[in-house]
């Protein structure tokens, strides 16, 4: 009878798969090296006193490096930083001074204002005609008008010069009221002065 062939025992197991590289527990940039010739005469326990005496030094945070849009960001601040200064050479309370100045300088009386622009229309506009009525003595004399008012009627008609000039003095009177102290306290008691200036008042005749 034939025996039976018996393999060798390395033949019946596999080979233990091999790392490619070791894998230690801490990096290798916290490891602390350690010559073998200082300590070649040293028990176990006097290498484990010196490397707890001697920790290994801490590790290092990560840099934080920007983002390009934080770069941009930062880069359009600065510059809007220099603008402001150069902007203006003087202090926050100077350039304060410097406005209420300007403020008092424009606040002007409402009334002297529209004095003088009434001068200036007499100049400007032509006088009102005083409508004759066919019997003298029925109706009542009415009062003169001042000139340039307006809701005069057809009667009267401007040229295209006198016309211009007309709109030009009303823009110049309509940027002097919003200048005006008294149109920052109370606006519509500004305008309502300002309508009554420049207006012309009709009386009712009865008609309905």
């Amino acid at each position: 009878m034939p025996k039976d062939q018996r393999n060798k025992l390395t033949q019946r197991h596999q080979s233990s798969a091999k790392t490619a590289s070791r894998i230690f527990a801490v990096p290798e940039e916290q490891t602390e090296k350690i010559s073998h010739d200082d300590l070649s005469g040293s028990s176990a326990n006097e290498i484990l006193r010196t490397t707890i005496a001697q920790p290994t030094g801490a590790p290092k945070a990560p840099v934080y490096t920007p983002t390009k849009k934080e770069k941009q960001q930062t880069k359009h601040e600065r510059f809007l930083q220099r603008l402001a200064i150069s902007a203006s050479p003087y202090s926050k309370s100077h350039n304060r001074r410097l406005k209420r100045k300007q403020k008092a300088t424009l606040s002007t009386d409402l009334q002297s204002v529209q004095k003088v622009l009434n001068t200036i229309a007499d100049d400007i506009l032509p006088p009102a005609t005083e409508m004759k009525s066919n019997t003298e003595g029925d109706n009542p004399a009415r009062p003169k008008r001042i000139p340039g008012l307006i809701g005069e009627g057809k009667g009267i008609t401007l040229t295209n010069q006198q016309r211009k000039r007309a709109l030009e003095l009303e823009r110049l009177r309509q940027s002097t009221i919003m200048t005006n102290s008294d149109y920052r306290k109370n606006p519509f008691d500004a305008i309502r002065k300002h309508a009554q200036n420049s207006l012309l008042s009709h009386q009712n005749s009865g008609k309905p």
